[in-house]
């Protein structure tokens, strides 16, 4: 199974909920911020490109997690989906898409121009990290609800 978490960027939701889901962060306290940053850093979110997938690595099931920043358009998400698809020689049935946005509030979608227009005077992490925050466990169950096992996600590493 291919599994993609998928935000609008900057939003760093997706990237977190893959960092859960590969148990990089605990499920079960929210990391501290330096934690977060680290692992935003860690998969270079800040310069990946929208509509692009990158890979996050391997859960203990074998399946394949991704995260994909993309824009508010979900036309052109599904596109990208079916081109990776045809790439992968999967079927779409073996293809999970999880939108963290939903977990993560749809007031980013609202204010990100706002958000974005600040970020250059606040620092352009600072609002996508209050947004993390904020929504961490609603992430959180997320991850959970995607793994279909209805057991809580263990430990972080």
């Amino acid at each position: 199974m291919h599994i993609i978490y998928h935000c609008p960027h900057p939003s760093y939701a997706a990237v977190v909920a893959a960092a859960i889901h590969l148990g990089l962060l605990p499920p079960d306290q929210k990391p501290p911020p330096r934690s977060l940053l680290e692992i935003v850093d860690h998969f270079a979110w800040n310069r990946a490109e929208r509509g692009r997938i990158y890979p996050a690595g391997l859960d203990e099931g074998g399946n394949s997690i991704y995260f994909l920043p993309r824009g508010f358009n979900l036309t052109i998400l599904q596109n990208v989906v079916a081109g990776f698809s045809a790439i992968l020689g999967v079927d779409k049935g073996e293809l999970s898409l999880v939108d963290a946005e939903l977990a993560a509030g749809r007031h980013w979608r609202r204010g990100a121009l706002f958000v974005c227009s600040l970020g250059r005077i606040a620092g352009s992490r600072f609002f996508p990290l209050l947004e993390i925050e904020r929504n961490y466990f609603a992430l959180v169950r997320l991850v959970e609800e995607q793994r279909g096992r209805g057991q809580p996600l263990g430990k972080g590493k």
